[in-house]
């Protein structure tokens, strides 16, 4: 029984400290620059985050909101969050904080996130047709050589006709 218990613990907290997906990074960058240039402060803005993203997240969030309330720059608490943020959104972090234009360079690197995901979704689905192709292939031919060609043979070589190779 406590084994059950220690595995529910366990899907619960890996389901809590997931990483986020690219469209989530995506939103999460877009909705922070949103919020960022209404003139709101960073912690609040995080705080609104965490709740937008729901439940699922809450724990995760709250680590980065604690991470800054300590003192710790944007970029280290991005790098050092469990949500598994990508290099473009720790880049545009730094960028932004240093020049003082965290919510342009957190915007940009949503648009980047998005227009890298819509590429990567498009190149995905232009590959799975020669992909099924090939597949199909590879089964006919398989099929020929095992199924066919065995049934086949005995009448051919009956003929005492020379193969070609």
């Amino acid at each position: 029984m406590w084994i059950y218990k220690t595995m529910l613990k366990t899907l619960i907290k890996r389901l809590n400290h997931s990483p986020l997906s690219r469209k989530e990074q995506g939103l999460f960058a877009e909705r922070l620059s949103l919020l960022l240039g209404a003139s709101m402060s960073l912690p609040e803005s995080i705080a609104i985050m965490r709740h937008a993203f729901g439940k699922r997240r809450e724990i995760s969030f709250t680590k980065l909101e604690s991470s800054l309330d300590s003192g710790a720059s944007f970029e280290s608490a991005l790098s050092g969050s469990p949500l598994g943020f990508s290099r473009i959104l720790i880049l545009a972090a730094r960028i932004g904080e240093r020049s003082g234009t965290l919510a342009e360079s957190l915007a940009t690197a949503g648009n980047q996130i998005e227009r890298r995901r819509t590429i990567q979704g498009g190149l995905m689905s232009s590959l799975t047709y020669p992909a099924v192709i090939f597949m199909a292939s590879v089964g006919i031919i398989a099929f020929l050589v095992f199924f066919i060609m065995p049934k086949i043979m005995p009448t051919i070589e009956s003929l005492h006709v020379p193969l070609p190779i």
